[in-house]
């Protein structure tokens, strides 16, 4: 495994494991979304580095330059919804991918944010009643 991609694999997760470390210590209704997300990636990014591919050819500069970028995507977007909670921050990370990464238009990408918020707010709080993050930001000023 290349070095590049090891690192990503670690970097994931630490974040997946510390992420369902914290949920445990949470009510079970808030527990369960972190965890149902958090106990398989960690089993992914497991046999992601213990998985001994076939010799690959050189990468080649682009690629990594691709992945670099990808990683960085990972963790602004995991910054929003650590400060701005899972409804504000994630639908404020996917208008932004949408916009910048994804190249759409202003437009769709405010539809996909205000979309992914109305989701995440009417499945998940109001249907299911699973008491979502809140952020660091709304926790601070309680």
């Amino acid at each position: 495994m290349p070095r590049l991609d090891r690192s990503v694999a670690v970097c994931l997760l630490v974040v997946f494991a510390g992420m369902s470390i914290v949920a445990l210590g949470y009510q079970y209704e808030a527990r369960l979304m972190p965890l149902v997300v958090g106990l398989p990636a960690i089993a992914l990014t497991i046999a992601q580095l213990v998985k001994r591919p076939p010799a690959a050819p050189v990468r080649d500069r682009m690629a990594s330059r691709a992945e670099i970028v990808a990683l960085a995507w990972l963790a602004a977007f995991a910054a929003l919804v650590a400060l701005g909670g899972v409804v504000v921050g994630g639908a404020i990370a996917v208008a932004l991918t949408q916009r910048a990464w994804l190249r759409e238009s202003w437009r769709t990408a405010l539809i996909g944010g205000a979309s992914s918020a109305a989701l995440l707010f009417f499945v998940f709080e109001r249907q299911l009643g699973i008491a979502l993050f809140q952020g660091l930001l709304m926790e601070r000023f309680r």
